[in-house]
């Protein structure tokens, strides 16, 4: 196990949830700068917790996260928003605002509540729109945006925030596979080339397969596995976690996942 200064990030014994309810139970985690870490899992097991946990959004009933060595809680909020940024799975802005404004709000983190935009804000909003492709439509209102457009605009938003750690809650889940597939192209080049930390949730088993460093399985609220893609998706483990029998396909590259079709009449079978 890595020494607790190695982590950038780490759960310790923590459960969380909403009210009376607990959503997770007990949960240790520890990750490194630069991993691309994969929350997996059915629905209700626990990941957009997780991810609320890691940002802050939400307390823990018992144990803690630690940024950097220190209770997360124990982080000013300005402080914090510069290590870390979050995307949720359908933000909404309260009033029609152009792309390029939300994107500006990215900088918050890094300029005074009433100071103008530098030349180094600017630079970095101009390019977190063209990342997420999207500076020919730094203009238009995001009320007027497809979904999977409107994804981009506030993930170009986290990515202007230049934080060390992203935490994505179903990225893809309004893009169609170019657009899924070239947004974790530049997931991982940003974790390679500027030492970016990416913990985002998905129920694209083969996407997570091929450009996670690392997968964490959930089920009920626990980790039931934690490694990288060829341990963790194992056929037998993925289809006792979502009660479908799964059939993992490995070769020289990553693992495939494969759905198999439940069949209860037994004459289909012959």
């Amino acid at each position: 196990m890595k020494q607790e200064t190695e982590n950038l990030l780490a759960v310790e014994n923590a459960s969380a949830g909403y009210g009376s309810q607990l959503v997770l139970r007990d949960v240790s985690l520890r990750v490194a700068a630069s991993e691309r870490v994969g929350l997996l899992g059915p629905n209700g097991s626990g990941k957009t917790t997780l991810l609320r946990l890691l940002g802050c959004l939400i307390a823990p009933k018992s144990g803690d996260v630690i940024l950097k060595g220190r209770s997360l809680k124990n982080w000013p909020a300005r402080e914090r928003a510069k290590i870390l940024a979050g995307v949720p799975q359908s933000p909404g802005a309260p009033v029609p605002l152009r792309v390029r404004d939300i994107v500006a709000t990215g900088r918050l983190p890094h300029v005074g509540d009433w100071s103008a935009l530098r030349e180094a804000d600017d630079a970095a909003i101009s390019a977190a729109l063209e990342a997420v492709d999207m500076s020919a439509k730094a203009d238009r209102l995001i009320d007027e945006l497809s979904a999977g457009e409107r994804q981009r605009a506030w993930l170009a938003m986290a990515l202007a925030q230049q934080p060390e750690i992203l935490l994505l809650d179903e990225p893809t889940a309004h893009l169609d596979i170019h657009q899924a597939w070239h947004l974790m192209e530049l997931l991982a080049s940003w974790a390679d080339e500027k030492k970016l930390t990416v913990i985002f949730s998905t129920h694209d088993l083969n996407l997570a397969a091929a450009f996670c460093s690392r997968t964490v399985l959930l089920k009920d609220g626990r980790i039931f596995s934690d490694g990288p893609p060829r341990e963790v998706f194992n056929a037998e483990k993925l289809s006792a976690v979502f009660a479908h029998p799964l059939e993992v396909q490995t070769g020289d590259g990553p693992s495939r996942v494969v759905p198999r079709r439940k069949l209860s009449n037994p004459e289909a079978k012959k």
